[in-house]
């Protein structure tokens, strides 16, 4: 595997497994860093995200990803499965450039 694609030392990757009432929270967090936010209202962020990921029927737990740094989330992506083309695609990747652009 290429270096490039390797966690930076000290960071850790997990999928959406845990204390699942905090993930939504640390998505918004991330989201609201993002360019998206200057577009819709927080409710309408929460709402996207609530009907678009996970409280969707397809939303797959497994192909969800954040990153943290020391418990801080860093960043998360989410790699949507296309089984017409037996193939994955990044649906979102962000990051906190706020605190992580050097990684």
């Amino acid at each position: 595997m290429s270096d490039k694609w390797k966690t930076p030392f000290l960071f850790e990757t997990w999928n959406w497994e845990g204390d699942e009432t905090v993930l939504p929270y640390k998505l918004l967090y991330l989201t609201k860093l993002s360019p998206i936010s200057s577009l819709y209202s927080e409710a309408k962020l929460k709402e996207i995200l609530r009907n678009n990921y996970y409280n969707n029927s397809k939303f797959d737990k497994k192909s969800f990803f954040f990153i943290t740094h020391r418990s801080d989330t860093a960043g998360c992506v989410y790699l949507n499965y296309k089984q017409e083309e037996n193939i994955f695609v990044i649906d979102f990747l962000i990051v906190n450039g706020k605190k992580y652009s050097n990684y």
